[in-house]
Formats: C-alpha cells, structure tokens, sequence
C-alpha cells in the first residue's frame, strides 16, 4: 500500500477507506483459502505528515484482522526505528520506535477472536476461544506504558482459581495459562497499566 501523499485531512479519509477496503478484501480470501494472514511489509518516511499516525493505524487494522505482520528496517534515518545520528554518537530511538513499541500477545493459547491495545488507557485485551492449545498466551508490555506494575483480569469459565501468571520482567512478557476450560469456551485477558 503506498501513501503517495501525507496521511492528514482529506487524503487521511481517503487512505483510511484503502485500508478498509483492503482490509476486507484480505479478510474474505483468507476465510475463503482457510489460510492465516501476513502482512510482510509496510512503511514510510516517518518524517512525513501524519506518518505516525498512519503506521499506528495499519497496526491497530492488523490487530483487529488477528494478522502477523512485519516492519524491518535498520536504517538511521526516517525510514528506520532510529532518529539520524552524527558519526560516532550513540543510537536513540526515534518516531517509528515509540509507535511500534506497543503492548501486543506474542502468542495466543487458543483462537484468537478480538485483541488489541486501548490507546487512550493503554490497556491491552485479548479475547479467545479455548481450543485444546497447551502453553500460556503471552502478552508483551511495553516499560514506557507499563513500568513495573499493572493490573491483570482474566474472564474465564475455568474461574479464578482455573488460571496462573507469570512474569519475565527481562523480556517484558506476562505468560497467563488458563487451565480447566473446555474447548470453545472464550476466555478475555486484560491488562492496565497500574
């Protein structure tokens, strides 16, 4: 998908009807082959009008359709995580990293039906229906909107007693295993920032 010009005003409702549209289309021929969806690439120059916002947007699109997807780039300058730098100076993470550094489940423990961060509360909610997945759902939270504390709901027919967390404060991975529900039950995590 390229932008060809920036995302604000009425060029932004003009993209934001593409993605739609894409969107939909992507949904209707992956339920129709039975296959999952990647989205291998996407970017721009984060130097550019409403170029945040725009990659903020196709996050949140991919969240919504539960689709794998992919930004690389390692390029010390608009295109990359990283703001320009002089010869010899350290590395700072610049515009693009601060959007893609989001809380987001690495992995769901059953089928995922609705996830996705809150961007207003920063809480993160992952919805799904038990399928007979063993291993935890693991959730990524980022420092700069979680720190050290935060607040986990789990919502499951297994009951409170149906479900155990852990915390890998290294990698910033919340690991919940829900254990006792039967396959089709739907089970919500949610995290908040405390």
């Amino acid at each position: 998908m390229d932008l060809g010009q920036p995302y604000e005003g009425a060029a932004r409702e003009r993209i934001d009807a593409s993605v739609e549209l894409w969107s939909r289309n992507v949904r209707v021929v992956g339920e129709r082959l039975g296959a999952p969806v990647v989205l291998g690439e996407f970017g721009l120059d984060m130097s550019g009008p409403g170029a945040p916002e725009f990659v903020s947007r196709m996050l949140a699109e991919t969240e919504s359709m539960a689709a794998g997807r992919v930004y690389w780039s390692n390029d010390h300058d608009g295109w990359g995580p990283w703001d320009a730098r002089a010869e010899g100076d350290e590395l700072t993470p610049g515009p693009l990293a601060h959007v893609m550094n989001r809380a987001y489940p690495r992995a769901v423990a059953g089928q995922p039906l609705e996830l996705g961060p809150d961007d207003a509360s920063g809480a993160l909610s992952v919805r799904y229906a038990e399928n007979g997945a063993s291993g935890a759902t693991e959730l990524y939270l980022p420092e700069d909107v979680f720190g050290e504390e935060f607040d986990l709901t789990v919502d499951t027919p297994a009951g409170d007693d149906g479900w155990t967390s852990r915390w890998d404060g290294g990698r910033r991975v919340l690991h919940v295993t829900v254990t006792g529900a039967a396959d089709g039950d739907e089970t919500v995590l949610t995290v908040a920032p405390s």
